[in-house]
């Protein structure tokens, strides 16, 4: 009897450790306590500082002029929703600065000191920050893993080339209020794509590699984390807006070649060209269905290929796409390949997904959901 107690003992002290490593990642993140660690997992620049800053909506305003310099230096912008009878969209944000020697962002940040209206040192909600570690972790232990985007490497690889935009949503008000706040951010997300992939006057920071930089927009539930994606935006009603989204992105841009006719090679680089003319968004969700607009269909292999801890779009400079697209052509015709090789004369975009495809099939369901549930979302089963 008393060797079975204690077996009985060891087995549940087992269990319970077992447990609790499960949660040794988070408790030990860098990113969920800043004021430990002068770097985080999600820059490799082992000089880079990485502070959060509260910037209230009047504060914000006040630096209106300067604000693209101030936001350049920053890898991640946290944004609750917050509407009012004016429809304003937040009330304020958490902006992370990851380049403290960007001069003109330490000038303006001191001289908002100075003027007695201070940027505030606050840690955002947790929510947020789990959000963007988890997302992180898709980039880098599933998607760059699986071979399945041919820029992850690059971007992951690159100091400042991903950028997180989150925005922070009640579950009880997930409606077109949230999905209006929600657009607002890509569109923000997009042009911020733009400049921090061109070089400014006066600037400390050298433009990001087209190829390499890459804007995560995440709509993050705030009432309970812990049940991972239960509590998210459906998937249908996410694929819906986005696919308005996109169409409205390139309607804008088609409206906009349109109005300048002959005038387009002296509008390269207009400031008021629409954001959808140089940016290229695409869609992810934790219950992606290719197929299907529902989350009661049996999941299939491929639908991996677009989960992501949250409802998720990602922005990649268009310039980037058509770099890859012609630097394939130009592979293509120096190796002389036949024309009716089917494999070869595809768009890269297509070969990829025919790519992916061949993976995640090879793996199967219930493999993929083992490494997404183990490696994203840090799930660790027990034993029953």
């Amino acid at each position: 009897i008393e060797m079975a107690l204690l077996f009985r003992y060891l087995f549940l002290f087992v269990s319970w450790f077992r447990s609790l490593a499960c949660f040794v990642p988070l408790i030990h993140s860098p990113i969920l306590q800043p004021h430990l660690s002068t770097s985080s997992p999600l820059q490799t620049s082992s000089s880079a500082t990485c502070e959060w800053h509260f910037v209230s909506k009047d504060e914000e305003a006040s630096i209106s002029d300067d604000v693209e310099v101030v936001l350049r230096g920053c890898d991640a912008i946290i944004t609750t929703l917050d509407t009012d009878i004016t429809g304003n969209i937040h009330s304020g944000r958490w902006i992370r600065s990851f380049h403290t020697s960007s001069t003109k962002q330490l000038e303006m940040l001191q001289q908002q000191q100075d003027n007695d209206v201070p940027i505030k040192l606050q840690s955002p909600p947790t929510e947020a920050i789990l959000a963007m570690e988890a997302t992180h972790r898709w980039s880098s232990n599933f998607v760059r893993t699986l071979h399945l985007c041919p820029w992850a490497g690059n971007s992951l690889d690159t100091p400042g080339a991903i950028r997180f935009w989150i925005l922070l949503v009640d579950v009880d008000d997930m409606d077109s209020k949230a999905m209006e706040g929600f657009e607002s951010v890509v569109r923000e997300a997009g042009r911020h794509l733009q400049q921090i992939t061109t070089n400014i006057d006066g600037s400390d920071l050298d433009a990001i590699e087209a190829s390499a930089a890459i804007s995560f927009v995440i709509l993050v539930p705030t009432s309970s984390f812990s049940s991972a994606s239960d509590n998210n935006l459906p998937f249908g009603i996410f694929h819906e807006f986005f696919v308005d989204l996109e169409d409205r992105l390139l309607d804008e841009c088609d409206d906009y070649f349109d109005s300048i006719g002959d005038e387009i090679d002296q509008k390269t680089n207009d400031n008021n060209e629409p954001v959808g003319c140089q940016v290229t968004i695409a869609a992810f969700h934790p219950q992606w269905q290719f197929g299907s607009d529902d989350n009661e269909s049996e999941t299939q292999s491929i639908d991996y290929e677009k989960r992501t801890p949250f409802p998720t779009i990602s922005i990649v400079m268009t310039s980037a796409i058509d770099a890859l697209m012609d630097q394939s052509a130009n592979r293509q015709q120096e190796s002389n390949e036949e024309d009716d090789d089917e494999a070869s004369s595809a768009p890269v975009t297509d070969r990829i997904a025919v790519l992916n495809e061949k993976t995640l099939c090879a793996m199967g369901v219930e493999k993929l959901k083992n490494i997404f549930d183990k490696e994203v979302l840090l799930r660790c089963p027990l034993d029953e």
